[in-house]
């Protein structure tokens, strides 16, 4: 359906602004150019409209409409986004008053190839009119009751009369028809090209009387009314699951902190346990070699006494003591000798219990992972409580089949399963109707055993070959394939 191509104009009073002043984009701030009017009444070069547009879809997920630029109001659309810009009708009076304006000359007195100024603008002519062309124009029968206002109030005039629906295609017809066939709005010339093959095309006046007498409206606010409380539950559930992630955030958080703590104490006891040890080693370590020093200092005093001895027994006149002190010096030497006295050499070394990078490695926080689960919002059966019930049973001759897809045509497509190892021939796909009816069996290089629909696409998993095919849904030929590295029995995708 397209929009209708009411034209309508900003009031060019506010803000004390000038005709000129109007007669500007809002955007570019520039003299409109193919400009575009909105169902809120404002008007924007067309690829101004269309830069906002895609600004103001870029970040949406399913875009259904845009803001206005300079009202904000939200502007539905719908059909392929980068198409939306031409949903809106031309503004060709704007165009119109942008020409006049240029010239400001009386339109009527420029056929006869006068240059008379214009004071005034007819907004069902689309014309300038001086003060005498004014005149006659209010006595002629047919424009008798036309819209006439002073040139620089011209706008203000169209803004508050809104101007026939015009046809978006052919913007110099009007809309008169309406093709039920396809809701779309028509004028003639579209109604004799391309909807000369509908079945149902009425004038206005007949649909307006249909829908009156019709419950058409009724049904449509129910839906709505229906999906709108769809649409409320769901952004509801939405918003209590941002504060359920902001909970569970938390708790992750605290987690996390909590962990670093505890790992921080723990590192921190073996630190202390160590230095406990290291302290105990290092004092028994120094103590032994203590009392080996010791030792060796007691020899040593034992050496120079036994050396003093020595040195003076010769010149010694009591024999008998030479002889006793030579003997004593003997038997200190000899025990000295025999003694068991050990030098000490002690280095303290610490056995390494773990590679920190190995460490590095397996210390981590817990993996964060992401569930998410897509519903389309417009399946109205509520799956987690939906009850099955048997509609149909056929049997499938001439294979196992333990997975199966629904075709856009409503066909099934069933993948025969066949164990590699009790293969003779090539796989192959079971084509049927709703009842069972075979409609086609679909020869396959490997063993088929899952399918999955993905708009025109069918993925088949190929079990032990380790490969993913891809078909086409239309002529079931392989459009490409690819391999994965284990076998592969199932799948899903997802975006």
């Amino acid at each position: 359906m397209a929009f209708c191509g009411f034209v309508t104009f900003v009031d060019s009073k506010n803000g004390g602004e000038s005709l000129d002043d109007t007669l500007l984009c809002s955007v570019c701030c520039e003299k409109f150019k193919s400009p575009r009017i909105l169902p809120c009444g404002h008007s924007f070069c067309h690829s101004c409209i269309a830069s906002a547009i895609n600004s103001s879809c870029k970040h949406k997920e399913a875009p259904v409409g845009f803001n206005c630029p300079l009202c904000r109001e939200f502007i539905p659309c719908f059909g392929n986004q980068k198409e939306w810009v031409n949903l809106f009708p031309l503004n060709k009076a704007l165009l119109h008053v942008i020409e006049i304006n240029n010239r400001k000359l009386c339109g009527a007195c420029e056929i006869e190839n006068e240059e008379t100024h214009g004071v005034n603008y007819c907004i069902e002519c689309n014309e300038v009119m001086c003060e005498t062309c004014t005149r006659y124009h209010g006595k002629i029968a047919a424009t008798r009751n036309h819209t006439v206002s002073l040139l620089d109030n011209a706008l203000d005039t169209c803004r508050q009369k809104h101007m026939y629906t015009l046809c978006i295609k052919h913007p110099d017809k009007l809309i008169e028809l309406v093709c039920n066939d396809h809701d779309d709005q028509c004028c003639s010339l579209c109604a004799a090209t391309q909807h000369r093959t509908c079945i149902s095309v009425e004038s206005l006046n007949v649909a307006a009387r249909k829908i009156k007498e019709s419950s058409v409206i009724h049904d449509i606010l129910s839906r709505l009314k229906s999906y709108e409380e769809r649409l409320s539950k769901i952004k509801f559930s939405q918003e209590n699951n941002i504060e359920e992630i902001d909970v569970e955030s938390e708790r992750l958080r605290e987690e996390a902190e909590k962990l670093e703590e505890d790992l921080v104490l723990y590192v921190g006891e073996l630190k202390n346990n160590f230095l406990d040890e290291l302290a105990k080693v290092t004092k028994a370590s120094k103590e032994k070699i203590n009392r080996s020093t010791t030792s060796l200092n007691e020899q040593l005093m034992c050496i120079k006494k036994c050396q003093q001895s020595l040195s003076g027994i010769v010149e010694n006149p009591d024999v008998e003591k030479q002889v006793l002190e030579l003997c004593r010096c003997k038997q200190i030497v000899r025990h000295l000798q025999i003694s068991h006295t050990k030098a000490v050499c002690i280095r303290l070394k610490a056995q390494k219990c773990c590679d920190f990078e190995e460490v590095k490695k397996t210390l981590a926080f817990s993996k964060l992972q992401q569930f998410e689960i897509l519903r389309d919002i417009n399946l109205e059966i509520d799956l987690p409580k939906a009850k099955l019930e048997k509609d149909v049973i056929f049997s499938i001759t001439g294979g196992r089949v333990f997975h199966g897809i629904f075709l856009r045509d409503g066909s099934i497509l069933f993948p025969q399963y066949m164990p590699h190892w009790m293969q003779t021939t090539e796989g192959q796909c079971f084509l049927v109707n709703n009842s069972g009816e075979l409609l086609k069996q679909i020869k396959f290089a490997h063993e088929p055993v899952c399918v999955h629909l993905d708009g025109d696409e069918i993925f088949i998993t190929c079990g032990t070959s380790k490969k993913i095919c891809v078909v086409s849904s239309k002529t079931f030929q392989l459009i490409r394939s690819f391999s994965v590295k284990k076998a592969c029995y199932a799948l899903d995708i997802i975006n």
